[in-house]
């Protein structure tokens, strides 16, 4: 079985990653060992339940009283059933991400990956949207319709008829999603294992492209612009914590620096190049 870049859970939605982390799963290794506890195939009765809770077609308080047990233990087996069928595609999700992209249908998609339309929308957008919004097919185009041409997070909320605190609490727990994707510094920085200086740094060097978008005065990328950036890049990754550098130089400190203590030199210089 090959093994996963870490790097690659950055198109999983941020649900499954924070709960992957809760885990204890922070790089390769312990990324392998988990999807090869999670391989084996859920019952089909919990399959089941998973692809009709997530097309809304039952609730929790009703599975709740359908197998007699509590609301906790329902979101327990609704989590695990996605996170056992999620385990062998996580090499897919980048694929996935792309095809999505293009127009191609979670459908298409799932009968290609041998799978189910709901763990493709499970994996890249997290669980489906809370059913408390009040809102009608109109309004979460209309929501989507602003998001895309890079409308801010209260334009995009009020078109759901939510509060934005909602809208921004729904999507950072992966809850619900908005997509094509936006990342903000602190994804850039998780992402590529930076800082926030470096960052920083990068922006003001004119090293990262240009925000898509400012949210307030944070700005953001459109995922598939920082995606052609490191693609047009010759990035570099250390092999010990694979982050990532945007020059031979600043590699070559920070390997000396951080994983060769006894070779400590004077010129070392960190992920953005400057010199210590």
């Amino acid at each position: 079985m090959s093994t996963i870049d870490p790097t690659g859970l950055q198109h999983l939605a941020p649900v499954w990653v924070n709960e992957l982390h809760r885990q204890g799963v922070d790089n390769d290794r312990t990324l392998d060992l988990w999807r090869d506890g999670h391989l084996k195939t859920p019952p089909p009765d919990r399959i089941s339940m998973l692809q009709r809770w997530a097309r809304g077609e039952t609730r929790i308080v009703d599975l709740t009283r359908s197998e007699g047990i509590t609301h906790s233990r329902v979101q327990a087996m609704l989590k695990d059933t996605a996170l056992r069928l999620i385990a062998p595609h996580l090499e897919d999700l980048p694929r996935w991400e792309r095809a999505r992209s293009t127009g191609v249908t979670s459908e298409d998609i799932a009968n290609l990956s041998n799978t189910v339309p709901e763990v493709v929308d499970l994996a890249l957008d997290g669980w489906p949207a809370r059913r408390n919004w009040t809102t009608s097919g109109d309004d979460v185009a209309e929501a989507h319709r602003r998001w895309r041409a890079g409308a801010p997070l209260l334009d995009v909320a009020a078109a759901l008829r939510v509060s934005e605190h909602a809208l921004t609490q729904t999507l950072r727990s992966g809850e619900s999603a908005l997509t094509p994707r936006r990342l903000e510094a602190a994804d850039l920085r998780s992402r590529f294992g930076w800082t926030a200086s470096a960052v920083s740094l990068y922006r003001r060097r004119r090293v990262l492209p240009a925000p898509d978008g400012h949210e307030k005065k944070s700005p953001w990328w459109w995922e598939s612009s920082i995606d052609a950036w490191a693609e047009e890049h010759d990035l570099l990754r250390c092999s010990e914590c694979q982050r990532v550098f945007v020059s031979r130089r600043g590699l070559t400190g920070h390997t000396t620096q951080v994983h060769n203590q006894s070779n400590i030199h004077l010129g070392y210089r960190d992920e953005t190049g400057a010199r210590q």
